[in-house]
């Protein structure tokens, strides 16, 4: 029996006032949509063909640390992008699923000919123009990653320079036209209208990385499924829950508040408001503090140059709760 699985990611949407002071769930939350899509998710629903890594890795394998930012100096990761700009817009969920995809284009192509090639990154306007209705993938109110990676099997997406970020749901056009088009331009009197696509990017499979059923240990279970993909794959999207204010106040004039910059929130909290990218893990050296690197979607300002560690392990945040992956299609 398909076990289901309902998961979508409202994502944090913050105030300019305050852009990085509004999710605490007490008193100073300034704004938070949280549109929930009616849509269960069950194992059915992932594309897997191939043996997944956690069924070829052994845990002894696992390295202590793993930063895909840095892997012999070089950066697999592509760049950090901000959700909040031209205006406030709960895109999380496609900010992760595109970057996710995109940086495994990066891995793989390097992969397969050894050296870097020119960095694609995915539009995530084209996921929020096509997301709102024909496959309830979402909007600006929240989405789903699972339901962004079966678009991109089923459609593909173009990169960012034929549909440039907007922070719209849908962006100027009716959901009718994109299935056709995802691309625009425009005149010099701001008038915009679509073109031909160019290349689109498709993945080839997908899925969901849970804790096994029947495991003796779940979360270690999780912890080591996750670093396998991570490991054999590249980066991955996993929810998390962000009103909080050890999340919502991670910045660095407040890294006084954490042990080396390592979210350890304690606190015991219901469901998931946030999709990331965990792009590697490691340890403290002062604490020994195991942890994983995440990549936000608030831009640069936010965080360690949009980047946050939070405790590995522990479920903190609930950010071992539920993950996924895709793997795009490099040809």
């Amino acid at each position: 029996m398909a076990r289901s699985l309902w998961m979508a990611a409202f994502c944090v949407l913050l105030v300019a006032a305050g852009q990085f002071a509004s999710a605490a769930p007490e008193g100073r939350r300034k704004r938070s949509w949280s549109k929930r899509f009616p849509h269960d998710y069950d194992l059915d629903g992932q594309v897997v063909r191939t043996e997944l890594p956690h069924a070829a890795v052994k845990a002894s394998e696992v390295p202590e640390s793993l930063d895909w930012r840095d892997v012999n100096g070089i950066s697999f990761v592509t760049k950090v992008g901000n959700q909040m700009l031209p205006r406030g817009c709960g895109s999380c969920w496609a900010f992760s699923t595109a970057g996710s995809v995109s940086d495994r284009i990066k891995i793989g192509r390097y992969s397969q000919t050894g050296k870097l090639t020119t960095e694609v990154n995915l539009a995530v306007q084209a996921l929020l123009d096509c997301g709102a209705a024909n496959h309830s993938i979402g909007g600006c109110h929240g989405g789903s990653a699972q339901n962004a990676f079966s678009f991109m099997y089923e459609h593909g997406i173009p990169d960012e320079t034929c549909a440039p970020y907007i922070a719209s749901s849908p962006g100027w056009w009716s959901e009718e036209d994109c299935w056709d088009t995802l691309c625009r331009t425009c005149d010099r009197h701001g008038n915009c209208y679509l073109t031909n696509d160019g290349k689109r990017y498709k993945v080839q499979e997908f899925g969901l990385i849970l804790p096994s059923t029947g495991a003796s240990d779940r979360g270690s279970d999780m912890v080591f499924k996750m670093q396998a993909e991570i490991m054999q794959r590249g980066p991955i999207v996993c929810g998390m829950y962000a009103h909080s204010s050890s999340f919502d106040d991670y910045l660095p004039a407040n890294m006084g508040n954490y042990t080396d910059s390592v979210i350890t929130d304690g606190a015991t909290y219901s469901g998931i408001t946030h999709d990331i990218e965990l792009v590697g893990w490691g340890v403290s050296e002062d604490t020994k503090i195991p942890y994983w690197i995440g990549k936000n979607s608030y831009g640069t300002r936010w965080g360690l140059d949009g980047f946050f560690l939070i405790q590995r392990g522990s479920n903190t945040l609930n950010i071992e709760e539920v993950c996924h992956w895709a793997v795009p299609q490099l040809d």
